[in-house]
């Protein structure tokens, strides 16, 4: 009985939070099925300056007329009670995913919209799901029978259609700390594609994967001689082997780049993340995307 229950439970939470990589650490977990495709060709067409004029006066050239979305929470949040064989089960669950609302492109943003909606549902199902097999057999888990998950995210940009979203779940299953996992989405609305590493840049994935990296590693070794970071000694090892070329979010300036906790460093060092300028990068970044003006 033990061993089917550990079984779907692992199975619950591959579309939840990911297995550790090393010393327990966790991957990004994984939507839904019914996701929006990534991007094909890119859009055509940037902002343009808007001039105007005053009378008798040097015409006055005014910036560009940016469409921005509107992105409020979908949320769900609940306490649960439950019986258990030996005490009572409780559990405490907040879920936050984007609503998108934009006039120009509502179509689209409905697609995605869903595409969130379907995540928190996932989301839900599965941690109540947990409840109940802990509620079943509490000696399979040990530790507090206490549960709570808490799925937030932000918005990182937010411009002429492109949105791309950080998001974070914390919970806790028992044992000596939370567990943390992050992941991330990023759309372009007026196709309502999603934006990929291969579609963001201009040159093959080796290519743009060095840059980057060697940007990341450089900035590893110069934290490392002013003595400000806790990676583990094998960290140019590590960031071989735990690169995503997925796992970055937009910024109004940089590309930001994170690793999931224990990728790089032990739990207490936290989440390691590199914000990449796009000056940087310029050379190889899709002009279509309108980062770099």
């Amino acid at each position: 009985m033990t061993k089917r229950i550990t079984v779907l439970l692992l199975v619950v939470f591959m579309v939840m939070l990911a297995a550790c990589r090393s010393e327990g650490a966790e991957q990004s977990p994984v939507p839904s099925a019914s996701e929006p495709p990534a991007s094909g060709s890119p859009i055509d067409g940037e902002p343009s300056d808007t001039p105007g004029t005053t009378p008798e006066e040097s015409p006055v050239v005014t910036g560009p007329d940016y469409i921005f979305a509107d992105i409020n929470d979908n949320f769900f949040e609940k306490e649960y009670s439950l019986e258990g064989a030996n005490e009572k089960i409780t559990g405490e669950l907040y879920i936050a995913v984007p609503e998108i609302t934009i006039s120009e492109y509502q179509e689209n943003a409905d697609m995605i919209n869903e595409y969130f909606e379907n995540m928190k549902e996932k989301y839900r199902e599965g941690f109540e799901y947990e409840l109940t097999l802990v509620a079943e057999d509490e000696e399979l888990y040990g530790h507090s029978a206490n549960r709570f998950m808490d799925l937030s995210f932000s918005t990182e940009y937010n411009k002429d259609g492109i949105v791309s979203f950080m998001i974070t779940v914390v919970s806790y299953q028992g044992g000596a700390h939370d567990n943390i996992a992050i992941m991330s989405e990023t759309f372009d609305l007026s196709n309502g594609t999603r934006i990929t590493a291969d579609n963001l840049f201009t040159v093959s994935e080796e290519e743009y994967t060095t840059r980057i990296k060697q940007y990341i590693l450089a900035e590893m070794d110069k934290n490392v001689e002013k003595g400000d970071a806790m990676y583990f000694d094998n960290y140019h090892e590590l960031l071989d082997a735990t690169y995503d070329k997925e796992a970055f979010v937009l910024t109004e300036d940089s590309l930001h780049v994170y690793f999931q906790v224990y990728d790089l460093a032990p739990f207490a060092a936290g989440l390691i993340q590199f914000d990449i300028p796009y000056e940087y990068l310029k050379d190889i970044l899709n002009p279509q995307y309108g980062l770099i003006e």
